[in-house]
């Protein structure tokens, strides 16, 4: 499949991600990319499975090539306060919504209010306490950063539920005689808990498959 990465055309994705990896070694970590690495960078950022919510952060000011655990990554500068946010082109893939990802993202919709009324009676009852990560345990200082994450990965919730089901003709919405059997699931099944952004955003950028974590709810409770 020939891709066009950055203003050039390549023979396949794999070739271009083997120069994505380039970038990484010719100009090391602490250097801002500009030119055709930056153009290459953020195409890239854009083929990324976590790129809307990247991208939902605010315009990205700028890359750069920095260092995380003894590894390079490309930092995404976004939003009035320059917060950092880490992606790999490893993760980047050419890629449409599957059936399944367009699925997990309408079930979503559907028990927005639970979730929403978790996180409102959690804040409830902790009055003017400030809330603790329950993944790391750290306190959570600005409601902005208070993300309410599923314990058993939501896409895994959704898999367990439609696993004897067949596969609906999605369009734009759920079928009708699913909804009110999904919200029971969910409301029997969901194990919720407060996390704070930043292990929030770890498990939902690490994310691969049901086990390693999913990409959960923002601080409103919704996708």
């Amino acid at each position: 499949m020939k891709s066009w990465l950055g203003g050039t055309r390549w023979h396949s994705f794999e070739s271009a991600r083997e120069s994505a990896l380039f970038i990484y070694e010719e100009y090391g970590p602490g250097t801002v990319l500009s030119g055709s690495a930056y153009r290459m960078m953020r195409d890239m950022l854009d083929l990324h499975p976590s790129r809307d919510w990247f991208l939902s952060k605010g315009a990205v000011r700028k890359l750069v090539i920095e260092e995380e655990f003894g590894r390079a990554v490309v930092a995404v500068y976004a939003g009035p306060c320059e917060d950092r946010y880490y992606f790999s082109p490893h993760n980047c893939q050419i890629h449409t919504p599957t059936d399944r990802a367009r699925l997990v993202k309408l079930m979503r919709r559907t028990v927005a209010d639970q979730i929403a009324d978790f996180r409102r009676h959690e804040l409830e009852l902790l009055g003017d306490a400030s809330p603790h990560c329950k993944i790391c345990g750290a306190p959570i200082a600005l409601q902005s950063d208070i993300h309410i994450d599923h314990v058993v990965p939501f896409k895994c919730l959704v898999d367990d539920f439609v696993r004897e089901r067949a596969t609906p003709d999605l369009e734009d919405r759920i079928p009708p005689v699913w909804i009110s059997a999904w919200q029971d699931y969910h409301r029997f099944h969901a194990v919720l808990r407060i996390a704070c952004r930043e292990c929030n955003i770890r498990r939902g950028c690490a994310a691969e498959s049901c086990g390693s974590g999913d990409e959960e709810e923002n601080s409103n409770g919704s996708a």
